[in-house]
């Protein structure tokens, strides 16, 4: 694994920018315009030889990309880590002398762990300063044992040889792999993989080639290769919630299919833009190993959750990631390292953010403010973004004085999640549940609004379920479950016939009525739904019915409970 690597006058970057330490994931944050997607190219196109160049090689020599004011060659540096047995290994010191003199090297060079070598190391400063590390004898001892040499001078040949064989220690260049942010439809791409310099751009139909060749692998690699389709294809299960979910890619390579339990294969890409690019960065992941893989904002589409489930799928693989990226779900996942990038004075810095006033920073670059979840006086727990368009619709009919980031924040939890999720006191939950969701930390005001998923009125509400409305009941908190089978069921039919056409011609007189119904259709030719967030936008136009199933009655509930958290007076009933 790569500890660090440093860049200067390339694109943005102006002088050197050094990036360490790092982890298997790095996470690369920042407003538009302040040099992220730079970074990955460097590492893109230079890494490799940077690595090579670390080694002593000299062959490739970098993609120099100066930038525009400095006019400077582009420069770069890696960082290793070594212990002293890793150093004595290279140095291979035999007399006590030259033992004495090995771990005097090791304290002089790795400062704070680290090692930092380019293609002129070792620089002037170091081989002064190694003078002072032992006497002439032991230098001489060292590198006569190391060349079979006699003779020479110590400034000239003992010091510099010696040093020379440090960079031994600099690992080999891993094969690196990007997705950019301009990554294309799966099945409607008919590019195959770009080969660029150092690097493999990967994009469209070369992600179904990769797929294939794990799917039918050859007979040298055939049970390596068969184990990774079978990665990919147990993820798909856990994205979607269904252990029936099969993978197949047909001879033709121009689309991935899926498959449920019986039903007819189709295409991935009808499970959504959000399934579907979540299992092509797993593909991309799975398809190397002990590889360098740069994602550029792989939230895209993505929910919350699938984010979530993206970022444990990578930790499951060998390989090193290196992501710019707009989302504060990358940032919050432990232990990846999270470097902030700004542009300032027309050069982008680039800062490690290893305190919580860094953290903070980086939050509000990227427009998340503490109020949030943390310092919000009200959380207001629901599934999905369509949920949420409703619940500011609603709320605005029952009590407009009540606003969405003033009063109240609403978080997404994902229909999944929920098992995940625990509300209990701290000193309440079993040891099997550390690792969950505590609501109860993130904020002491905490409503959550849930499906019932009843497809009968006699039908019972799940055991995940039931458990955090007890434990959010008993903490003080607020559970809305709602009376029909979604949120959707509290929407008048006719309102729905006609956003459900507004989205999807021709699908309006597939909507259902009633209290238990699927109310939004699935799209035509396939088992997803119709995109729920643009039919909410769509009912979003009309005017509010309230008077339908508990709905009045439940947002009365929730607006006095959001007006109690932030200490306002409950509004005077009108009399009769």
């Amino acid at each position: 694994m790569i500890r660090g690597f440093a860049l200067g006058e390339y694109l943005s970057i102006g002088t050197s920018q050094p990036i360490a330490p790092l982890t298997q994931i790095n996470v690369f944050v920042g407003t538009n315009n302040s040099g992220k997607s730079n970074v990955l190219k460097f590492i893109n196109e230079n890494l490799a030889a940077v690595m090579r160049h670390a080694r002593g090689l000299q062959g490739n020599t970098l993609v120099s990309r100066p930038h525009a004011d400095r006019n400077q060659p582009t420069t770069g540096a890696i960082a290793i880590s070594a212990t002293v047995a890793e150093l004595r290994r290279v140095l291979k010191p035999s007399q006590a002398s030259e033992i004495a003199l090995v771990e005097e090297i090791h304290k002089g060079l790795f400062v704070n762990d680290l090692l930092w070598l380019s293609l002129g190391w070792p620089t002037r400063e170091v081989l002064r300063k190694a003078e002072s590390w032992g006497d002439q004898h032991a230098w001489h001892s060292l590198w006569a044992s190391l060349t079979s040499q006699r003779g020479g001078d110590m400034r000239q040949e003992w010091i510099p040889n010696v040093l020379h064989r440090v960079r031994e220690l600099v690992p080999a260049e891993p094969s690196i792999l990007a997705i950019p942010v301009d990554r294309l439809v799966i099945y409607e791409s008919h590019q195959e993989e770009d080969r660029v310099g150092e690097y493999t751009v990967l994009r469209g139909k070369s992600i179904v080639h990769l797929l294939s060749s794990t799917q039918s692998p050859d007979h040298s690699n055939f049970d390596r290769d068969r184990q990774r389709f079978k990665q990919v294809e147990q993820f798909l299960r856990i994205v979607t919630d269904d252990d029936s979910a099969e993978l197949s890619v047909p001879h033709t390579k121009h689309a991935i299919l899926v498959r449920f339990k019986g039903q007819k294969p189709f295409p991935l890409a009808d499970l959504g833009s959000g399934i579907e690019q979540v299992i092509l960065h797993a593909v991309v992941a799975t398809s190397v190993n002990d590889s360098v893989v740069t994602f550029e904002e792989p939230e895209l589409h993505l929910h919350p959750v699938l984010q979530r489930q993206l970022i444990s799928y990578l930790r499951s693989t060998s390989n090193q990631y290196f992501i710019s990226t707009h989302s504060a779900h990358f940032i919050d996942e432990a232990p990846a390292s999270t470097f902030h990038v700004r542009l300032i004075q027309g050069e982008s810095q680039v800062e490690r953010a290893s305190t919580d006033a860094k953290r903070h920073q980086v939050c509000a670059d990227l427009g998340y403010r503490p109020s949030d979840i943390v310092q919000a006086n009200c959380v207001i727990w629901v599934e999905g973004p369509s949920d949420r368009i409703y619940l500011r619709y609603w709320l605005q009919g029952v009590d407009s004085h009540l606003s969405e980031h003033i009063h109240y924040s609403v978080m997404f939890y994902g229909g999944k999640l929920l098992s995940h999720l625990s509300a209990g006191e701290t000193d309440m939950v079993d040891d099997g549940l550390k690792d969950l969701i505590q609501l109860r930390l993130l904020n002491r005001q905490v409503a959550v609004i849930i499906d019932s998923d009843k497809k009968r009125p006699k039908d019972e509400i799940r055991d995940t379920k039931r458990r955090v409305k007890a434990e959010i009941e008993d903490c003080g908190g607020l559970v809305w479950i709602t009376a029909g089978r979604e949120i959707e069921n509290y929407i008048s039919k006719p309102v729905m016939v006609e956003a459900v056409e507004a989205v999807s011609e021709g699908r309006g007189q597939d909507v259902k009525g009633g209290q238990y119904a699927k109310t939004v259709p699935a799209k035509k030719n396939s088992s997803s739904s119709i995109d729920k967030v643009a039919v909410a936008i769509e009912v979003e136009k009309k005017p509010a019915e309230l008077d339908i199933l508990d709905l009045r009655f439940r947002l009365v509930e929730l607006a006095a409970f959001i007006r109690n958290a932030n200490g306002l007076p409950q509004p005077q009933s009108n009399p009769d």
